[in-house]
């Protein structure tokens, strides 16, 4: 799953994550009709739900957590 610059499916590609990555978000919006969650710079990913990964974000990145023709590419869970 590609972490963007900026929240449009064209900006640049600046890491990813991997399939069962967990991340916490800053913040989650709607953009042209696409949600996006907005990771923090400096973030990580906790991996095999045992490793914090660094994500290599030099500035705050974007994903977007649905598109076609990739379908879902990321599952939202509420903090509880």
């Amino acid at each position: 799953v590609v972490i963007r610059k900026q929240p449009t499916t064209n900006s640049d590609k600046v890491s990813f994550l991997e399939k069962g990555d967990e991340i916490t978000a800053i913040d989650v919006f709607t953009e042209q009709g696409i949600e996006w969650v907005k990771l923090a710079k400096g973030a990580c990913a906790l991996r095999n739900m045992q490793k914090e990964v660094p994500l290599d974000l030099a500035e705050d990145g974007f994903v977007a957590t649905a598109l076609a023709p990739y379908g879902t590419q990321l599952r939202k869970q509420s903090a509880t």
